[in-house]
């Protein structure tokens, strides 16, 4: 029936449909391949018995019931909706972006953080700070980030916590709306840019800010 003369069971094993992360959690059985089917979760999902100390990242890698691991597979993109956020415009969204953030940075596949229509309320500056491989870009869909903060919504430069070499980061921005918590809140900015980020900017509408675009020893082009 299946693969390799494998029997119906098998081919069951491997993809048992799970409705969310909870589900997920809440597994012992004896699956080896899962089908999120939430929307905004969706995707597919292998366990992997060799990893016992890797944490749960609300993402990527679920802990089930059983203390196992199971990493999702995907290709270089990764969306902020994996881990978490909502677009509602009514939550606030800032955690799973910047968890959404750290994963695409520690992990040499991804080139992508894709951001699905909707609108993204954010309280503090979402940092694309430090080594990201070869570059990365944020993509969204027609959607908005409002951010209620005094602060810059986009941070992007190469200079963090990382430990040397620091190199040039390679950024290209499109596809939002940034709106930002006022023009009275001077240290709001829409997206800054420095020490040496090249930095590429296309559709995008910035609003609400002080500064629309503030750049520090750096390269832009839109």
């Amino acid at each position: 029936v299946g693969y390799d003369g494998g029997t119906a069971q098998d081919v069951l094993d491997g993809a048992k449909p799970t409705a969310n992360y909870t589900a997920l959690r809440a597994y012992t059985g004896r699956a080896t391949g899962v089908r999120i089917t939430q929307s905004g979760l969706a995707g597919f999902f292998q366990r992997d018995d060799a990893d016992t100390t890797s944490a749960d990242n609300g993402g990527t890698v679920i802990v089930d019931g059983a203390g196992r691991r199971w990493k999702r597979l995907h290709d270089t993109a990764v969306s902020v909706k994996w881990f978490g956020a909502v677009g509602d415009g009514f939550t606030d969204d800032t955690n799973a972006i910047k968890a959404a953030v750290a994963y695409a940075k520690a992990t040499a596949l991804v080139k992508c953080i894709t951001f699905p229509t909707g609108n993204y309320k954010v309280s503090d500056t979402i940092q694309v700070h430090g080594n990201f491989n070869q570059g990365v870009e944020l993509r969204g869909d027609k959607a908005t980030i409002t951010s209620t903060a005094n602060a810059p919504i986009f941070s992007i430069q190469p200079r963090g916590t990382d430990s040397p070499p620091e190199v040039r980061i390679n950024a290209y921005v499109h596809g939002f709306i940034l709106v930002g918590p006022g023009k009275a809140n001077t240290s709001s900015v829409a997206l800054y840019a420095g020490r040496g980020a090249n930095v590429r900017v296309r559709e995008c509408t910035l609003k609400g800010c002080y500064r629309g675009l503030y750049l520090f020893g750096n390269l832009i082009s839109s």
